[in-house]
């Protein structure tokens, strides 16, 4: 009814007419035998003439027969689809028990007896390089052969140690490739093989490759655990070149003679000055000697 009521009060004709004719409808048929609300309406206008003509609604026809048809069709087909489904889980339940007695049968099988593989061949990942540069090569190509990369990898430090002819000109080259190179694949032993090969190169030409690593400690280009590297490589190419434990057990074993050296030459050295001693003082001539009485007690006076 409030909203009836504003339309009824508001300016626009047309709302004000679809008011009037709500109102009218409405009372009739909340209260068909009350009073009846009459307003001013233009039968002639044919906005009224259609809101009126709602009024009179068509009952409700019901279903047809073609509709029934359709959702008696559509009834059929869902029995069709659950009987279907269940004679295909009928099926699985089968082939299920059909499976498992096999499995019992193979069950049998585990009394055989397996093959003897002692003495078969474990298959190489690949051929060791026998040249630096094809050493190199397989280093750089780590995406493509990841298996060469890794055989490559554990012999680059034999190979460099061999000391062969050019190495010196591809030395700063391959300490390169080894200082960038990063453990994608999860290589067996990837720390220690790169850490050695470097080590190796720095051993083996020390002053170019100390050079390039030096010069590349400050750069921006590297990580805290590639200029790890780089000290780390330094140190232990300075210790092997200097030959640090050999020098370190020459010393031990001085020290450890030391003490027996020390003791010969104190008992040298005393017997010496004993003899001396007796020499000095069977030549020496005394003019005087020490007192021969003792001295007198002092008294008081009686």
């Amino acid at each position: 009814m409030p909203g009836v009521q504003a339309h009824l009060e508001s300016s626009d004709p047309a709302v004000r007419t679809l008011g009037m004719v709500v109102a009218k409808t409405l009372t009739q048929t909340v209260a068909p035998t009350g009073p009846k609300l009459e307003f001013e309406l233009d039968h002639n206008n044919p906005e009224v003439a259609d809101l009126l003509s709602y009024k009179n609604l068509p009952k409700d026809p019901g279903i047809s027969d073609a509709e029934k048809a359709v959702l008696e069709s559509e009834t059929k087909m869902k029995h069709v689809t659950i009987e279907e489904e269940l004679h295909s889980m009928s099926l699985q339940d089968e082939n299920a028990n059909g499976s498992s007695t096999g499995d019992t049968e193979l069950d049998s099988d585990d009394d055989l007896q397996p093959y003897d593989m002692s003495n078969d061949k474990k298959v190489e990942k690949g051929k060791q390089p026998k040249f630096i540069r094809d050493c190199m090569e397989g280093l750089i190509c780590s995406s493509d052969d990841p298996d060469r990369t890794e055989v490559c990898l554990s012999s680059a430090e034999a190979l460099i140690r061999k000391k062969t002819d050019g190495l010196e000109e591809i030395a700063v080259e391959f300490c390169k490739i080894l200082l960038h190179m990063q453990d994608t694949h999860s290589f067996h032993n990837f720390e220690t093989n790169r850490f050695g090969s470097l080590v190796a190169l720095t051993v083996t030409c020390p002053s170019q490759v100390s050079e390039y690593l030096t010069s590349q400690f400050y750069e921006r280009n590297y990580s805290i655990r590639q200029r790890m590297d780089i000290l780390e490589t330094l140190a232990s190419a300075a210790q092997e070149l200097s030959d640090v434990d050999k020098g370190q057990q020459n010393q031990s074993s001085k020290d450890v003679g030391a003490p027996k050296k020390s003791s010969m030459v104190s008992s040298e050295a005393s017997s010496w000055r004993e003899v001396i001693q007796r020499r000095i003082e069977s030549n020496t001539r005394r003019f005087a000697h020490g007192r021969t009485r003792p001295e007198p007690v002092p008294t008081l006076n009686r």
